[in-house]
Order: C-alpha cells, then sequence, then structure tokens
C-alpha cells in the first residue's frame, strides 16, 4: 500500500513519540509499503531511510501544529492524487483534525492511533479550558472519520467506546514496542566500567520524562527506606521535565545528593548502558496516570528488552510476563519493600529479567507491531 503517516511531533527530541513514529514507518516499509511521512517537526539533516516531509517553522508548538494543519489542508489533497495514496496513518494529537477530513472527502482509508488520553493530560499540564474543549472536538470528528481507531491500552479503548460512543469493533489494541537489537542484555559490570560509575555500588533506575504522573516522589521517598538495609546503592533517574527541580529539592531534604545521580537527557544510543548497569529499573506511575489510561509505555519494554526485571505500579505487562514486580500506586513503603524482595533474591530477579526479554522477542519488538497495524491495513487495500 501507499501510505502517509501524519505525525506532529518534534524530530529534534529524542523522544519516546519520535522513536515509535521512526520505528513503525521503517517496519511498515520493511513489508512492503510505501511510506510517506509528513510531519509539523522542522527539517533535520538525516536519511531515515524513507520519504519525509518537514513543515516545520520556527514558532511556539503550539502555533506551529496550527499551520500544519492549515497548510495540510490545502497540501495533502493533491500529494493523496499525486502518489496514489489509498492509506492515511494519523498520529492523533490535541490540532490532528484535517487528515481524517480529507481521506474522508477523496475516498481514503484513514487509521487514527491514540497513545494516551490527550483531554487529561492537556488538564494535568494546565492547558486553559478552551484548549481541553478544542481537544475534545478533534478527537471527536477524527475519530468519526477514521476506519479504524488503534490504541496501545485496553484502558484507553474503553475510554474512548464511553466518551465518544464508538463501536467496540472499530477500536484495536495494539501496544508499543521496542527495537530488541538495540535494547538488549548487556553485563553489568562491562556498562558500569564503560559509564566510569563506582563499581563498589549497586545501581537502580529510572528512564523517561519527570512529570507529576510518573510517581517520581514517590520512588525517591523509597529509595531512602531501601538505603537503610543497602547503603551501597545508587539511584539514577534519567531524563528531565517540569519537576527537576521539586525532586532535585526532595533528594537535598532527604540528604539524598551523593545517592541520586541525575544524568538529564541522554543520546538514545547510551540508555542501553545505563539500564545495562542496574540491578532493577521503575516505572511507578502514579494512581491517577493508571486508571486514566494504563500502561504502554516505552520504558517498560526497554527494560525488559535489557533482561532487568521491573518494578511498576501498573500490572498489565509485567504479571502478564512474569518480568517484575507490582508495587502499590503512590506509596514509597509498598515500594521499597518490592526493591528490598528483589535486591535480596537476586536468582528471582535473573529469572524475572530472563522473562522480560523473552517476551519482547516473542511480542513486543516493533517488528511485531507493524505486523498487526500491516494486517489491518490490508483488510482495507
Amino acid at each position: 500500500m501507499n501510505i502517509v503517516y501524519i505525525s506532529d511531533i518534534d524530530f529534534k527530541e529524542n523522544s519516546a513519540p519520535k522513536i515509535h513514529v521512526l520505528e513503525i514507518c521503517k517496519n511498515l516499509k520493511r513489508l512492503g509499503n510505501n511510506i510517506y511521512l509528513l510531519t509539523s517537526s522542522s527539517k533535520q539533516n538525516k536519511n531515515y531511510g524513507f520519504n519525509i516531509r518537514f513543515f516545520g517553522k520556527n514558532l511556539p508548538s503550539y502555533l506551529n501544529n496550527l499551520f500544519f494543519q492549515i497548510r495540510l489542508l490545502f497540501y495533502l489533497p493533491l500529494f493523496i492524487l499525486l502518489n496514489k495514496i489509498n492509506g492515511i496513518y494519523i498520529r492523533q494529537s490535541p490540532l490532528m483534525i484535517v487528515p481524517s477530513i480529507i481521506g474522508y472527502l477523496f475516498g481514503v482509508s484513514c487509521f487514527s492511533e491514540l497513545n494516551g488520553n490527550i483531554e487529561e493530560e492537556m488538564k494535568e499540564l494546565n492547558k486553559p479550558w478552551l484548549h481541553c474543549i478544542i481537544c475534545r472536538s478533534v478527537e471527536k470528528i477524527s475519530y468519526k472519520f477514521s476506519n479504524k481507531i488503534i490504541v496501545v491500552t485496553p484502558k484507553l479503548k474503553k475510554y474512548l467506546i464511553k466518551k465518544y460512543n464508538i463501536s467496540n469493533t472499530k477500536i484495536v489494541v495494539i501496544e508499543n514496542g521496542v527495537d530488541s537489537d538495540f535494547f538488549r542484555p548487556l553485563d553489568k559490570r562491562s556498562c558500569i566500567s564503560k559509564l566510569r560509575f563506582n563499581p563498589k555500588y549497586k545501581y537502580l533506575c529510572y528512564v523517561g520524562k519527570f512529570t507529576t504522573w510518573q510517581g517520581l516522589e514517590s520512588l525517591i521517598i523509597s529509595f531512602r527506606l531501601v538505603l537503610r538495609k543497602f547503603p551501597n546503592i545508587q539511584l539514577l533517574l534519567i531524563g528531565d521535565g517540569e519537576i527537576k527541580n521539586k525532586l532535585l529539592d526532595l533528594s537535598k531534604d532527604y540528604g539524598l545528593q551523593e545517592k541520586i545521580i541525575f544524568t538529564g537527557m541522554l543520546d538514545h544510543k547510551d540508555i542501553p548502558l545505563y539500564i545495562g548497569s542496574s540491578e532493577i529499573c521503575f516505572a511507578p506511575f502514579s494512581k491517577e496516570r493508571n486508571k486514566r489510561m494504563g500502561s504502554s509505555a516505552f520504558k517498560i519494554y526497554e527494560y525488559a528488552s535489557c533482561e532487568r526485571p521491573i518494578i511498576t505500579t501498573h500490572p498489565d505487562f509485567v504479571t502478564k510476563n512474569n518480568c517484575g514486580l507490582v508495587s502499590r500506586a503512590d506509596n514509597p513503603l509498598d515500594l521499597s519493600k518490592k526493591t528490598l524482595t528483589l535486591l535480596s533474591n537476586p536468582q528471582l530477579a535473573k529469572k524475572m529479567g530472563e522473562n522480560g526479554r523473552k517476551a519482547i522477542i516473542n511480542s513486543y519488538s516493533w517488528k511485531n507491531v507493524a505486523d498487526k497495524i500491516n494486517k489491518i491495513f490490508i483488510l482495507y487495500k
């Protein structure tokens, strides 16, 4: 099929959304599709292995994405005709309304992909109420004109059915994936040596955004409790975000400045080393976040692919694949108990890590994700 993938992610950042888009495009092309990516990002001088059109300008992101929709209104119809496009794949976002309407008018099959509860995320980021209303209207229209809607968790499917009265058969759950060749098991001591960490310490790891719903405050508080039994441990917090200063202050309040390493944003190629150096990896989402959308977080798949045991507050992946422990959300005491359990039982931790890697290879690689999406395309070819 000739597929145009439309997204307003920023290619300047090595973010999870960017990785998602690139991996889907790359693997759909591998399956014999002609893939074109139209994005609101500014131009990047890099060969990604498939056709990309960059529409971004040096504007605030909201305005940039608004102008992207306006340009698509005129550009996309001609692009569809010239390239004989028979499928439009849309990464849904607050302003992404034009592609599904154009697809409907031109008789082209449309597939919308939803990776989170957009309206609730806007509220958590304290966006104006008008912005939230616009998001709701955009989603409703986009889904109406889509042939299929792809979501990454069962909870998101239930949310869409209830919120927009969408048919159960119109929504398909396809969880996220990971590059299992890039995120692979590495020798722990070798990783510690390459990163020039102190080999006398053991390391725990979190990778991702520093936002309120990631549960990082609970993680820091729980870490203080873990140190009472295992004093030779350091916590790696990898990433950045709006609550970083708050987390820095919290670590100082508890006297943990020497025990918690804030790495900042890292080059994507270095992340497997940090995961590989760690005994346990964390995804301690808040209760509210779990209630809102469930979990198909990249970090969980990356941890598992690197053969490291996981402690998380969301049960789906780790329980199904027996690759970690589930802690109660927003509960530092329970989180510390689960951490101590794995630190005290290295054989259990090792076995859980092996189970996670096996699950990734069998079901959660980007190749598997693209295969599932391609089967949907074939139905509408």
